[in-house]
């Protein structure tokens, strides 16, 4: 297995007008996060849209992955499912398609309790042959600490990346999970102190926009510069403060758009943003210093 460890961006899924995956942008978003010294991507993520995407679109966006990575980083899956049927078929799917990890978030629809947590989880394990990190986003299915501590006994689960903002959930994980788990940072407002804190890295939207700055960071901290990394933590902030809103996908395109990336548009129901939205990422992208103040949108 390889070691995910570093900073982990979530690749965008680039759409045509019609919605069809446009390959030729994937490929060129892929080269562009290959750029920088990343520990692995991510596909089919929050990020990446994966809630609305196929079990044969997630597999021909993991093939197309395969290919431009060509093993220089681990590939993780992102699965985003409301049933334990359709998770195994894109578990399945991700692993035929040369997927290196499986990253699977809770059921979203109803919230179960840690039993069903389980029985998920382990089902799962126990039919496809890849590590699995559970991908604890979901607000009406958090998973615990001590859920997780219960979870870690599955054995493909490797370990957790903890977002919602609770940087106090991935505080008490790396204080009490055992080992062989790894605790993965989706705190995007606070990679930096959770880096602190023993966190294996990030596996989060800042880093698809700014991965530069992102692997900057995270090196100034492997070094212990952590006054460098509290420089970009501080210098990132705008950026992520204009992503953090309703229909973040677009959001995070349009970063990318404007950084001179074309990523094409969301998928409905999401949508393009306004032009006051538009105004308001190139603000933080200024602030930022990674584009110039004559941009006009």
């Amino acid at each position: 297995m390889k070691k995910l460890r570093g900073v982990i961006p979530p690749a965008v899924t680039t759409f045509n007008s019609d919605e069809t995956i446009n390959e030729e942008l994937f490929r060129d978003h892929l080269r562009f996060l290959l750029q920088s010294n990343i520990g692995g991507i991510s596909i089919g993520g929050s990020t990446g849209e994966g809630h609305a995407l196929s079990a044969s679109e997630l597999k021909q966006l993991l093939q197309i992955g395969k290919e431009e990575i060509k093993d220089r980083v681990p590939l993780v899956a992102g699965i985003i499912r409301d049933s334990t049927k359709d998770a195994l078929e894109y578990a399945k799917g991700a692993e035929e398609a040369g997927a290196d990890y499986l990253m699977i978030t809770p059921i979203h629809y109803f919230g179960p309790n840690d039993e069903a947590h389980f029985a998920f989880f382990k089902t799962i394990s126990d039919s496809v042959n890849l590590p699995i990190i559970i991908y604890n986003v979901v607000p009406t299915s958090v998973i615990t600490p001590d859920c997780m501590k219960r979870l870690s006994t599955i054995d493909n689960v490797v370990g957790i990346k903890q977002s919602g903002g609770d940087i106090h959930a991935l505080n008490k994980m790396i204080l009490t999970l055992p080992e062989d788990q790894t605790v993965w940072s989706a705190v995007d407002e606070l990679l930096y102190p959770t880096y602190a804190l023993g966190a294996a890295g990030c596996i989060a939207a800042l880093p698809t926009v700014l991965p530069e700055l992102c692997v900057e960071q995270w090196e100034a901290c492997e070094r212990g510069d952590f006054e460098r990394a509290k420089e970009i933590h501080f210098q990132m902030a705008p950026v992520w403060y204009a992503m953090d809103k309703k229909n973040m996908p677009a959001r995070t395109k349009e970063c990318l758009n404007q950084r001179g990336f074309n990523v094409g548009i969301p998928r409905s129901p999401l949508h393009p943003l306004d032009d006051e939205s538009k105004k308001e990422i190139t603000q933080a992208l200024i602030k930022a210093k990674v584009i110039s103040a004559e941009v006009i949108i």
